[in-house]
Formats: C-alpha cells, sequence, structure tokens
C-alpha cells in the first residue's frame, strides 16, 4: 500500500469482512448499510473487531498483535 487511498480502501475492506464475519446477528445486519454508507462501516469496525475476537480460537490471539505490528512497522520502515 503506497497511498493514504489504500490504506483507506483497506481499512474499509477489513471492516466490512468484520461486520459480515461476526457472530453478532446485530452487527451482520448492518452489512447492506455499511454498503450504501461506507462511514458507518469505520463506525461498527471495533464492536465488529472485538465480536469477531471473542469468538477467535485461543491459540491465534496470542500472534495475531505480533504479526500485526510487524506488518504495519514494516510498512513504515519500507
Amino acid at each position: 500500500m503506497q497511498t493514504r487511498e489504500d490504506w483507506r480502501e483497506w481499512f474499509e475492506s477489513l471492516s466490512m469482512e468484520l461486520i459480515k464475519e461476526s457472530p453478532s446477528p446485530a452487527i451482520r445486519a448492518c452489512v447492506a448499510l455499511v454498503d450504501s454508507y461506507k462511514p458507518l462501516g469505520l463506525d461498527l469496525f471495533n464492536a465488529a473487531f472485538v465480536s469477531c475476537w471473542t469468538e477467535l480460537f485461543e491459540g491465534y490471539k496470542v500472534p495475531t498483535p505480533h504479526v500485526t505490528s510487524s506488518c504495519l512497522a514494516k510498512r513504515l520502515i519500507g
């Protein structure tokens, strides 16, 4: 990702995937709304992330922050 726009598109995509995969029916019900009003996806990101995180297998919870930090650090350095 090279530009601010690239990062914005990636974050919107990540938000949408978390909303689609959320175990919460209330969050999943917002998919069509988020598709037509992108800022809502950013507003729902935290709730969608936490709802997915709580269902994540314990073995995956430990490396996830390290992998994310590593990817972001490589982007900032590179």
